[in-house]
């Protein structure tokens, strides 16, 4: 064997370990894009320059067969591991078992032919496997080289594409990965069609500069790691409708987003704007006209989305060439802006609410509560205990006042996220409360069927308040130990600053406008729930006189005016409440009594 054999094959193997050492890198990034078309386009060029080594050592017709079948899959996995590589950096190729296979199939097909040559003469013409320096292969062995190289042709166009538009770093990995496959292109197809042998002695230094660039690729520019993924891929996945229009209004490309929204199914490239927007019609007119912004509305899934469109032109060389429209889903926004307006709405009412109690119901307790002190230090023959006692109520419903209005703020400013409570337990609990201060009251307690059902713990403080105003306004109730609302005796010629003036503490402090006479059944307050489709409905009932219409105007309407101020704090909190959790509350209220429902959705299901 001649030394310039071997040193020849020593090169070649040495070209062939080149690529290899960029292999444990690439695998140590395998989770990143382009990792398959680089490890596929590293394995066919070590696979060709071994085989091309090795050809030169047998002359046999069979182990040349074996070797130039391995060459065959080394060129083969260089030009379509490009291909991957490629389609993966530009996205506009989906990687597919159905494509991979499609790729691939040719290479089985010229395998068969080349071990049964012998009958055919297709891929060598009948002479020894590998013969390429003497023009020897078949058509078939031609046609294959060409599919290769159109294989990989279709990668280099895809990656100049994404160079002639790219920016910044892309705009270099693109180039480099150019500047990677384009010495082995040049030299193939001279090789094979023009200039039989050329490949042999170009090849190493061909292989070196193409491993250079990779390695540059690789380090340099960070290719894996910098994640990168292709415009068009970006465009298609995006939530946003994309539709580009040309010149004549007719659609050049919509991503999926843009044909789900208008209806459309397939590419819809061709159409024209009005069939392509048929089914939006105000779309459609906002585009004829040539407008840039447009807000609509549509169904869509069974729910109402709100849109906003905006339009621009397309300009290539200062010359209008289409337009692009985007369509953007503007639910969410429009969502959070009447949020804002409702917050905001609730605000001011929280600033009337507070403004009132503070400026009315703290002035009409404390010149109560001064009334009293006077007494007791002007007049020695008053009840001191009495009048000791009635002013530390008063100080007791100014302390509850204001821990009620701290409540609203705290409900309007603070944000929904809250647990659950069963509402057996809830009720129940409640239930025990109130009985400890209104022992006078007869409680009747039904959950039935509904006592699993999961709701708001905020809820807690509604049912409080309707469960309190119900056993403080019941028919002749009097809490354990309180005097009688028109308070302790006063003597004669001594004002009383309380009476006759105008009371609304709270939901409980409206007993002066809901004052009727003892009857001789027993106060009484009935909690029972009722099961919905979707939860329950809590009903609260009492047997004392009903409240006034004008305390409910004021919530209907949701504001308050100087001469209707009715409404006490524990009946905003009620309403802030159960319009936070998204409940519903319904009163019913006669001289009979006042009946309370609030139907609430089971939480546990809906969080399911």
């Amino acid at each position: 064997m001649e030394f310039a054999t071997i040193q020849v094959a020593g090169i070649y193997v040495s070209c062939g370990v080149l690529p290899l050492l960029l292999v444990p890198y690439i695998l140590s990034h395998r989770h990143k894009p382009g990792t398959t078309g680089l490890l596929v386009t590293i394995a066919g060029l070590s696979l060709w320059a071994f085989s091309t080594a090795a050809v030169r050592f047998t002359t046999a017709y069979w182990p040349r067969q074996a070797i130039m079948s391995v060459f065959v899959v080394g060129i083969t996995f260089g030009g379509v591991g490009y291909f991957f590589l490629t389609a993966e950096y530009s996205g506009v190729v989906d990687l597919t078992p159905r494509l991979l296979a499609a790729v691939l199939s040719p290479l089985g097909a010229l395998l068969v032919l080349a071990w049964s040559d012998p009958v055919h003469e297709l891929v060598w013409s009948g002479s020894t496997p590998g013969n390429i320096t003497m023009a020897t292969p078949g058509p078939a062995f031609y046609v294959y080289i060409a599919y290769v190289l159109l294989v990989a042709t279709v990668g280099l166009f895809c990656i100049a594409r994404e160079v002639a538009v790219g920016q910044g770093i892309r705009r270099f990995q693109g180039a480099l990965l150019l500047a990677a496959v384009l010495p082995l292109l040049v030299m193939g197809t001279i090789g094979a069609f023009f200039l039989s042998g050329f490949a042999y002695p170009w090849a190493p230094l061909s292989l070196v500069v193409t491993v250079f660039f990779y390695t540059w690729t690789l380090f340099h520019t960070d290719f894996l790691e910098v994640g990168w993924i292709g415009r068009h891929r970006v465009v298609e996945e995006l939530d946003d409708a994309v539709v580009t229009l040309d010149v004549d209004d007719r659609v050049v490309y919509s991503n999926p987003a843009a044909r789900r929204l208008a209806g459309v199914r397939g590419s819809a490239s061709g159409h024209a704007l009005e069939t392509f927007f048929e089914d939006l019609p105000g779309v459609r007119a906002h585009l004829e006209a040539g407008g840039d912004t447009f807000e609509f509305s549509r169904e869509l899934d069974g729910d109402r989305r709100h849109f906003q469109l905006d339009c621009s032109p397309v300009t290539r060389r200062e010359r209008r060439v289409g337009r692009l429209a985007v369509v953007r889903d503007v639910t969410q926004l429009k969502r959070r802006e009447e949020t804002l307006l409702e917050r905001e709405h609730e605000l001011d009412l929280l600033r009337q609410v507070l403004s009132r109690a503070l400026r009315h119901n703290l002035r009409n307790d404390l010149s109560v509560i001064r009334g009293y002190a006077e007494l007791v230090a002007q007049d020695p023959t008053v009840d001191e205990a009495a009048l000791a006692r009635a002013i530390v109520e008063r100080s007791d419903d100014m302390v509850e006042m204001s821990e009620k209005a701290a409540t609203i703020e705290r409900l309007v400013t603070e944000s929904d996220a809250t647990s659950l409570r069963r509402l057996e337990s809830l009720l129940s609990e409640i239930v025990a409360q109130q009985r400890t201060r209104f022992h006078e009251v007869t409680y009747e307690l039904e959950t039935g069927s509904c006592g699993d059902v999961a709701v708001d713990d905020s809820l807690t403080l509604a049912f409080e308040n309707l469960v309190e105003n119900a056993a403080e306004h019941s028919k002749a109730t009097r809490a354990a130990g309180q005097p009688s609302d028109s308070g302790p005796h006063l003597q004669p010629g001594v004002p009383d600053h309380g009476a006759g003036a105008s009371d609304d503490r709270g939901l409980e402090s409206t007993s002066s406008a809901r004052s009727s006479p003892i009857d001789a059944d027993g106060p009484t307050v009935t909690i029972r729930t009722i099961e919905t489709d979707e939860g329950a409905t809590v009903v609260i009932s009492d047997n004392g006189p009903g409240i006034p219409r004008e305390e409910l105007v004021v919530l209907e309407r949701g504001e308050e005016t100087p001469l209707e101020h009715g409404s006490g704090i524990g009946l905003w909190i009620v309403y802030w409440i159960v319009e936070h959790v998204g409940a519903s509350i319904d009163f019913e209220t006669g001289d009979d009594g006042t009946t309370v429902r609030v139907t609430v959705t089971d939480a546990a299901a809906v969080s399911a």
